[in-house]
């Protein structure tokens, strides 16, 4: 009785996507080459996110440092300052939290709802604007609304970096399973002052998603922008 109750609240808790049959997933690494320009790793990742856009079938693309329970998790200390008047010597204004890296459409593909501001978009990531969207439950928790939140500065533990302002505030993910509470996550842009990321995931959202042909065109999409990069964990979000 307990293990089917179990079961029966576990289906109900919204895990923070919608539909994950249609979502076909996979992780790709574009160097930023020899000089270590970033921004130059970046247009390389707009350009692939635009051809596989034309791939037939194909309604949105995203792109994320990782998919929602795929099992990273990278988390690091940040400080957190909003209405309550936090500083950076309240114990309470900084905590590890999970950190990611998104891109525009991310969160469209995965069918996750933004409630309160806007997202990231491609122009917050070439001019490195000091840009940030949060989860829900951190909203919550740190300024009481997503509205609150929104204008809230956010910056990493221990570092010179200028806070950034939250802009976006995106419905919770349980990003450890939907047996454990709803993640607090801090999306950054895809590349940021503090660190950018050459591997990427990629979520593709179609009602062609786990076919041999689709995952094949997808591949041929990648490798007309740049024929030597690999696509490795190809699964659907489904499958995650």
């Amino acid at each position: 009785g307990l293990m089917v109750r179990t079961f029966l609240a576990m289906v109900r808790v919204d895990p923070g996507f919608a539909r994950p049959e249609e979502v076909q997933t996979f992780r790709i690494e574009v160097p930023d080459g020899p000089t270590g320009d970033r921004l130059a790793m970046a247009r390389a990742h707009q350009r692939i996110a635009e051809r596989l856009r034309q791939v037939p079938g194909v309604i949105s693309v995203g792109l994320a440092s990782s998919i929602t329970m795929d099992g990273e998790d990278n988390s690091n200390p940040i400080y957190m300052q909003g209405t309550s008047g936090c500083d950076e010597s309240s114990p309470r204004c900084w905590s590890f939290r999970r950190l990611k890296t998104v891109a525009p459409g991310y969160f469209e593909t995965m069918g996750s709802a933004i409630v309160a501001g806007r997202a990231i978009t491609w122009t917050d990531i070439h001019e490195l604007s000091p840009v940030l969207m949060i989860s829900e439950t951190l909203a919550r928790e740190y300024w009481g609304s997503p509205a609150e939140a929104l204008g809230g500065r956010v910056k990493p533990f221990n570092s010179e970096e200028p806070w950034y302002q939250v802009v976006g505030v995106v419905g919770d993910e349980h990003d450890d399973g939907l047996d454990q509470p709803a993640t607090g996550i801090v999306y950054w842009p895809l590349v940021n002052g503090s660190y950018g990321q050459s591997t990427i995931s990629y979520a593709v959202r179609s009602d062609r998603a786990g076919t041999p042909l689709f995952i094949g065109e997808l591949r041929e999409a990648v490798w007309s922008v740049d024929p030597d990069v690999p696509l490795s964990d190809v699964l659907t979000l489904d499958r995650i």
